[in-house]
């Protein structure tokens, strides 16, 4: 019996690596660094990608874990863990592949503001350029914070920014870690939210929704349900970049940005005068270690102005340029794909045509023994009708001479030959038949187990042809494959492959 173990095609189902849209805030000077208010995880499945932002220790990674069934990094308190791009599993969610990926966002402890803008501006440009918008986006919030303080509502304020308003009807508001407080106390919570205007009363009345999610695998699913059917839209940052063809400083989200990175340095400017007036001090008083302390100083405050100022001034042209490399890196990526699923249809093809000549070349000697034993079933048939002829010639010769023969005189054995004989012929007939029966058996068995291979080959086949055509189709099958280029692409560049 033919016995094979399909091996599933090389074409994965559609994937991509991204930075997720999220921004960095700035930070007062001389103070400790705020924690990141804001990260993004982007979860890409057919027709849809869909970012999901939230505060460090918010429970974003964990999310992604509940969902996807991964092992992310989970970070302890406000240090973050996710500070470069973290793939989860593809997972399949209502028969349809997604993919979430956790990525550093708001106030991240290891990237500037600068840097994560340049990142999310790049991504964004790129999948827009390319004809991709985003079906939804997930805010996440922990109820059990007292409060919405000021770093969480200045990131929900640059997360409009970076959304603006028509694609608010997108937007899940998700409040998590219920388990941390009361019932009542979270509900309290949760109404507060919902109905002030400085926390989430403007986007709710603008079409987003809220919802609360209970730390379970199926309460991340529930969530992310609500996306499948989402009419994608494109993100304000995205319009201002592409359509408008505005700097990233220039949008809404990089002027936001721009005007807190300002009054940053405007502190370190007052900061920088401070220190003066205290080193002329020093000279005065001839206090010469002060004076050695406080020239550091300035020297350090000078460089960090110098800093801030030359790298927002260079942020268009890295913009252009990492936009740049990140599009030749994801072209190069969907030659890669195209080759490899065109190497995969060849195997496919392959393994097909396997099964089908074998069950042909099965068939043929099914049919070549089939005829064999018909053949000689016929044969015993006539042989067998001629004998019984013949024997019932002689009885009849007997009857009409009325010879009736004792047993040992040549009549009486020749009746007992043929009867013998007949009776042979009987068994080996129905040996034959039962012979061509068993054949028969044993070849239905092996065509329907064929049949069953060939079935789930073409399963198998059709269901990679549905996860990499389904994104592009109407670009084009060789678009179809950026979808997992782009993040390929996007993670080699920034020096995560």
């Amino acid at each position: 019996m033919y016995d094979r173990t399909l091996s599933r095609s090389s074409m994965d189902s559609v994937v991509t690596l991204a930075p997720s849209p999220s921004l960095p805030s700035a930070r007062p000077a001389q103070s400790s660094r705020l924690s990141r208010d804001d990260e993004v995880i982007i979860a890409f499945v057919p027709s849809l990608i869909r970012p999901i932002m939230g505060a460090t220790g918010s429970g974003k990674s964990t999310f992604v874990n509940l969902a996807a069934g991964s092992n992310l990094a989970v970070g302890q308190g406000l240090q973050s863990c996710t500070s470069q791009v973290q793939l989860a599993p593809p997972f399949y969610l209502q028969g349809r592949p997604v993919t979430l990926i956790d990525t550093p966002g708001f106030d991240d402890t290891n990237t500037s503001d600068t840097d994560i803008l340049n990142h999310i501006a790049v991504f964004l440009a790129a999948t827009y350029e390319r004809g991709t918008t985003l079906a939804g986006i997930i805010y996440m919030h922990r109820i059990s914070d007292v409060r919405m303080g000021g770093v969480s509502r200045r990131n929900f304020k640059l997360f409009r920014e970076l959304c603006g308003t028509s694609v608010l009807s997108n937007v899940l508001l998700v409040t998590n870690m219920w388990g941390a407080v009361d019932p009542a106390v979270g509900a309290a919570r949760e109404a507060e939210l919902s109905s002030e205007d400085k926390f989430f009363k403007p986007v709710l009345d603008k079409g987003a929704r809220l919802r609360r999610h209970m730390n379970t695998a199926i309460s991340a699913h529930a969530i992310l349900q609500e996306f499948l059917d989402a009419k994608p839209a494109p993100l304000r940052i995205q319009r201002e970049l592409v359509d408008r063809g505005m700097s990233v400083s220039q949008t809404s989200a990089g002027v936001a940005i721009g005007r807190e990175l300002q009054q940053e340095i405007e502190q370190l400017r007052r900061d920088a005068q401070g220190v003066r007036a205290e080193l002329r001090a020093a000279e005065e008083n001839r206090d010469w270690e002060t004076k050695k302390e406080l020239e550091q100083e300035e020297k350090t405050l000078c460089e960090q102005i110098d800093g801030k100022e030359d790298k927002w001034k260079a942020l268009t042209k890295e913009f252009e340029r990492q936009k740049a490399e990140l599009q030749d890196a994801m072209d190069v990526n969907a030659e890669r794909l195209k080759r490899q699923a065109e190497r995969a249809e060849a195997k496919y093809q392959q393994e097909l045509n396997m099964l089908k000549e074998e069950l042909t070349q099965e068939e043929n000697i099914f049919r070549r023994k089939k005829k064999n034993i018909e053949s000689r079933i016929s044969n015993t048939e006539k042989t067998k009708t001629s004998v019984a002829a013949e024997l019932a010639g002689r009885k009849a010769d007997a009857a009409q001479a009325e010879d009736i023969q004792s047993e040992g005189t040549p009549g009486f054995t020749e009746i007992e030959r043929l009867s013998k004989l007949l009776g042979d012929l009987e068994v080996v007939m129905n040996g034959r038949k039962e012979n061509l029966r068993t054949l028969e058996e044993g070849f239905q068995a092996f065509e329907r187990d064929i049949h069953a291979q060939i079935k789930k080959l073409e399963e198998m086949h059709s269901q990679s042809q549905q996860q990499e055509g389904g994104f592009f189709a109407n670009i084009g099958w060789a678009t179809d494959m950026w979808l997992k280029a782009v993040g390929e692409g996007f993670l080699r560049f920034f020096g995560f492959m």
